[in-house]
């Protein structure tokens, strides 16, 4: 039944008022709690305090009856948006509805009804109405019906579809949904004045415009909030868990990934172990629960063996944790790639080698190529915005005749761009323009910051008259560096 309030409800930084603390509106109050200013009022509260958990963050919790005046008052429905009724039995509903009538102005009131004899009553009180078995039969009969689905679970109860409208105040406005590195999900279709668009890669998205999103359904909601207000949502673009490739390197980096875990979207920790890990794995595992965290621990073949990198895109990841290596000098002049670059080459999702540098008060995003990894500059960008740090973007200047001509006024329109794109999101980035070797300057200065992030272009080679910037970054910086492959 909750389902059914929320599609009529929609979503919104607004406030709602829920009269009755049961089964429906305590499900109600936790699926609304992140879009939503909840107020859940019941005569009792011990179920919904036991049942929120960690969704109760935005809900507040008011005891009382709701056909009391004051009560209500005292709940907040002055200044409600919505007053949703779904107390028991239908009586003491439409009771609610009458004092909501006769003593305040709300702008909608939508009640539960459990009879059908009930209707004409909420008829007449002039409120919206969502009928128990009336609801309940009809998702079953689109279930059993030839030809007819329901938007969600659709394909075997893998997918789910979801509208979603763009708010004025939306960062997302303007961009091209190739920017919006969709992964899991895809914008299906835009309606606009009316009209419908077949989306491609260089769309963009306006005001007012109605999406039809398909994805997967434990982050569909997620994405609906992210484009329809711009509010971060890292990193479930890429997936709902952060994955940890478990070594003796990694084990000591659990207190970032927790930290990581506590600060973004992220819903999990999935341990990766090879055969023999047996011991670490438990130590692991033991150290994330006792926090009180979601845990869980998967065999998986070693880090340097293809095996391991066939199973990555298959995950569903946020964010994956691959341990620090260092850069032996065949890997420097490119006689060879490290296992920690090749890993790269297969990750579908952001990779962060921790070194203990968190918590992420200072970020930097290094730009190393001038055609601007915008992914990459996104990344950084929505990172700093959800663990509220400050955001540097770091170019590196190389003589002209190193670089070659031009290769400066590229660079300077590309730190442009990216800062453009900050802007967007309500991000004002620091500048740090370097001279000299990129390599040598840009690590040198990352020592003040705490994350630096960086793009990697899958199959990118280095050597000892180019060495790549990258490479570099990745294994020779003392700061964590989360970098996004593409």
């Amino acid at each position: 039944m909750a389902q059914d309030f929320c599609k009529i409800l929609g979503a919104g930084q607004q406030k709602a008022l829920i009269v009755g603390a049961g089964a429906t509106g305590t499900e109600l109050a936790r699926r609304l709690a992140e879009g939503w200013d909840i107020t859940l009022l019941g005569l009792k509260l011990d179920y919904p305090r036991e049942t929120l958990g960690d969704s109760a963050y935005n809900v507040r919790l008011m005891q009382g009856d709701g056909t009391s005046r004051l009560a209500l008052k005292d709940a907040g429905v002055v200044t409600a948006d919505v007053v949703v009724v779904a107390c028991a039995p239908d009586e003491v509903s439409l009771e609610v509805c009458k004092v909501l009538n006769r003593d305040f102005s709300v702008p909608r009131v939508v009640v539960l009804l459990r009879r059908s004899e009930s209707m004409p009553d909420a008829v007449t009180e002039g409120v919206e109405y969502v009928h128990e078995f009336g609801a309940i039969a009809g998702t079953l009969a689109s279930r059993i019906s030839s030809g007819t689905n329901l938007a969600a679970n659709v394909g075997m109860g893998d997918g789910e579809i979801l509208e979603t409208q763009i708010l004025a105040n939306s960062s997302i406005i303007g961009k091209q949904l190739s920017q919006l590195s969709p992964s899991r999900w895809l914008v299906a279709a835009v309606y606009r004045d009316s009209k419908l668009i077949i989306p491609h890669g260089d769309t963009t998205l306006e005001e007012g415009d109605r999406v039809l999103l398909v994805g997967d359904p434990r982050i569909l909601p997620c994405i609906a909030r992210y484009l329809k207000t711009g509010h971060s949502e890292f990193p479930l673009h890429y997936g709902t868990g952060i994955g940890v490739a478990l070594t003796a390197a990694t084990l000591p980096a659990l207190d970032e990934v927790l930290y990581l875990l506590k600060s973004t979207q992220a819903e999990r920790i999935e341990l990766m172990t090879p055969e023999g890990g047996t011991g670490q794995a438990t130590q692991a595992e033991q150290f994330v629960t006792e926090r009180g965290f979601p845990v869980s621990v998967e065999q998986m073949p070693n880090l340097s063996t293809p095996m391991f990198a066939k199973a990555i895109p298959h995950k569903d990841w946020g964010v994956l944790v691959l341990p620090p290596q260092p850069m032996n000098w065949k890997e420097r002049i490119g006689l060879r790639r490290s296992d920690l670059v090749r890993r790269l080459d297969d990750a579908t999702m952001p990779v962060l080698i921790p070194r203990g540098t968190h918590p992420y008060k200072e970020i930097m995003y290094a730009l190393i190529r001038p055609e601007a990894d915008i992914q990459g500059a996104t990344l950084a960008i929505d990172a700093s915005r959800m663990l509220g740090a400050r955001l540097t973007i770091a170019a590196a200047f190389s003589p002209d005749f190193v670089s070659g001509p031009g290769m400066r006024s590229m660079t300077e329109d590309a730190i442009e761009q990216v800062s453009e794109l900050a802007s967007t999101y309500g991000v004002r980035p620091e500048i740090l323009k370097l001279e000299g070797n990129p390599v040598r300057s840009l690590l040198v200065a990352s020592k003040d910051f705490n994350l630096v992030v960086v793009g990697h272009k899958k199959g990118a080679r280095t050597s000892l008259i180019n060495p790549g910037v990258e490479h570099n970054l990745v294994h020779r910086c003392q700061r964590s560096v989360m970098v996004l492959p593409t």
